[in-house]
C-alpha cells in the first residue's frame, strides 16, 4: 500500500503539472470513452496477474487453472491494442491527457482496492476467535506412566521365546538331513545294525586330548549308552561275518567328520574285550589320525609295507587294550589310490586276516574319494557310518550307489550321534532308548 500511495501521487502530480503547463484542457467525450474502456482493461490485467501469482504457488504453469488466467490476459492484451490503435489517432495533446489520466485512474483504483481489501483483512482479524479450550489443568505423575520394568522384560522374554520357537520349527521344516534311522531303512532298503546315542563323555573326552594321548571311551567308560550301543553291534556282527569269506570289516562313511574313526577303536576295544585278537587298519593315506589317537608314531605303517620297506612285524604296534593292535598309515604318499591298488596291499589284508579274529579297515569318505571302493573288494563286510542330521538320504544313496558300482556290497549302516532327547516318543520300541545299567 506505501508504494502504491507513492504511484498514486506521482501520477496526479504529473497529470497537474501538465495541465497546468498547457493549459485548461478537456477531454472530448470520446476520449473519455477510451480513457475509461483503458482504465478497466488495466484494472482486469492487474486483478488476472494477483490471482496468477496466487495460483503459481500452488500449481504449475501447466496447470489448466493458470492456462485459463493466461488465456484472459491475452485477450485483454489484444484489447489493449485496440485501444492502443484508436489512440494513436487522436492529436498528440489528447494523447498525453489521456495517457497521463489513465495512469492516475488505475493508480486511484487499486490503491481504493487494496484500501478495502485491508480493511475486510482487520474486521476478519478482529472477528477471529480460538476454538482451543482448557478442558483440564495437566497433573504431574508421582510415579512413571506405562508398564514397569518386569513387565516389559517378561513380554520382551514372551516375545523371544515365540520368535525363537517359530525359528526352530522353520529350520527344521527346511531341514532335509536324515534324523532317524528308520528313514534309511525304509528308502534305501539296507539294516541300521546300530544306533549310537549322543554321547557328552566323548566329547569331553576329545576336548582333553587335543594335542595328547586320548582316551577310549569304551576303557575308560564302558557303562556309557554309545558303548553299549557298540556292544550291540558286536553281537550282530558276529552274526553277520558268520557267511562271510573274510574275517575283515570296512567301516567307511559318505562324507568327513561322520565319526568312522571313533566307531572303529571303539567297536575294535569292545571285540578285544571278548577274547578277540582285533587290528585296526589306518587305511586312510590322506589323513588318517587314528595314531593320534593310541598315542603312536604315523612312520612304518601302510605305505611302508605295500612299498616293502617293512614287513608285517613291523607294522603292528600294541595299544593300551589286551590283544588290540593298531596298523598306522605310514608316511602320507603322493599316491594314495594307486597304493592301495597294489597287489601288496591284499596281501597285507589276507596275512592281518590270517592272523587275527577280526581286522577293522578304517577307510576315506566314498564321495571325497575312490580308496573305499578299493578296499571294499578285498574284506569280507562293508559298513556304511551315518550321522543324524549330518547329510540327506540322497548322499547316503549316492555312496551306496558309488561302491555298488564298484562291485562292493554295503551289508548295513551304523546311525551315529542320535541326539536322544530330540527325538519324538511316537509308538514301537524303535522311538525309545533305554538305559538298563548296573546298581550297586
Amino acid at each position: 500500500m506505501p508504494a502504491l500511495k507513492t504511484q498514486v501521487d506521482s501520477a496526479e502530480a504529473a497529470y497537474n503539472n501538465y495541465r497546468q503547463s498547457r493549459g485548461s484542457l478537456d477531454l472530448s467525450l470520446e476520449t473519455q470513452g477510451i480513457l475509461k474502456s483503458l482504465v478497466e482493461v488495466e484494472n482486469a490485467a492487474v486483478l488476472l496477474k494477483q490471482e496468477r501469482d496466487e495460483l503459481r504457488q500452488n500449481f504449475t504453469p501447466e496447470h489448466p487453472r493458470i492456462q485459463a488466467v493466461d488465456n484472459k490476459l491475452a485477450r485483454l492484451n489484444d484489447r489493449r491494442k485496440q485501444f492502443d490503435g484508436e489512440v494513436s489517432r487522436l492529436p498528440d495533446t489528447q494523447q498525453t491527457v489521456l495517457r497521463l489520466a489513465r495512469d492516475v485512474e488505475v493508480s486511484n483504483r487499486l490503491y481504493t482496492e487494496l484500501l478495502n481489501t485491508a480493511q475486510q483483512l482487520r474486521v476478519s482479524k478482529a472477528g477471529t476467535v480460538g476454538d482451543v479450550r482448557v478442558i483440564d489443568s495437566a497433573a504431574v505423575a508421582r510415579k512413571p506412566v506405562g508398564a514397569g520394568a518386569a513387565a516389559i522384560l517378561g513380554i520382551a522374554l514372551l516375545l523371544g521365546l515365540l520368535v525363537s520357537m517359530v525359528a526352530i520349527w522353520v529350520l527344521r521344516s527346511l531341514r532335509v538331513v536324515v534324523e532317524d534311522p528308520e528313514i534309511i531303512e525304509s528308502q534305501l532298503g539296507l539294516p541300521v545294525y546300530a544306533t549310537v546315542p549322543h554321547s557328552k563323555t566323548e566329547i569331553e573326552l576329545h576336548r582333553k586330548a587335543r594335542g595328547g594321548v586320548g582316551e577310549l571311551l569304551a576303557v575308560s567308560y564302558p557303562q556309557d549308552d554309545a558303548v553299549e550301543s557298540l556292544r550291540g553291534l558286536r553281537t550282530t556282527l558276529h552274526f553277520a561275518l558268520l557267511d562271510a569269506q573274510r574275517n575283515s570289516l570296512l567301516i567307511t562313511g559318505s562324507s568327513p567328520s561322520l565319526g568312522k574313526s571313533f566307531i572303529s577303536k571303539n567297536l575294535g576295544a569292545v571285540l578285544a574285550q571278548v577274547d578277540k585278537r582285533v587290528v585296526i587298519v589306518d587305511a586312510d593315506l590322506r589323513r588318517g589320525h587314528l595314531h593320534q589317537e593310541f598315542g603312536l608314531e604315523r612312520a612304518v605303517g601302510v605305505s611302508e609295507y605295500v612299498s616293502g620297506q617293512a614287513t608285517l612285524e613291523d607294522l603292528l604296534k600294541t595299544t593300551m587294550v589286551p590283544k588290540l593292535w593298531v596298523v598306522t598309515t605310514g608316511q602320507i604318499p603322493p599316491n594314495p589310490s594307486e597304493l592301495l591298488m597294489h597287489p601288496r596291499f591284499q596281501v597285507l589284508l589276507s596275512e592281518l586276516a590270517a592272523r587275527f579274529d577280526t581286522v577293522i579297515v578304517d577307510a576315506p569318505p566314498v564321495l571325497a574319494v575312490s580308496d573305499a571302493a578299493i578296499i571294499g573288494r578285498h574284506v569280507g563286510a562293508t559298513l556304511m557310518v551315518a550321522r543324524a542330521g549330518k547329510h540327506p538320504v540322497r548322499e547316503l544313496e549316492q555312496a551306496v550307489k558309488r561302491l555298488n558300482q564298484a562291485g562292493v556290497q554295503v551289508k548295513g549302516f551304523v546311525f551315529n550321534d542320535l541326539n536322544v532327547s530330540r527325538q519324538n516318543y511316537r509308538y514301537g520300541y524303535k522311538g525309545y532308548v533305554y538305559r538298563y545299567s548296573y546298581k550297586t
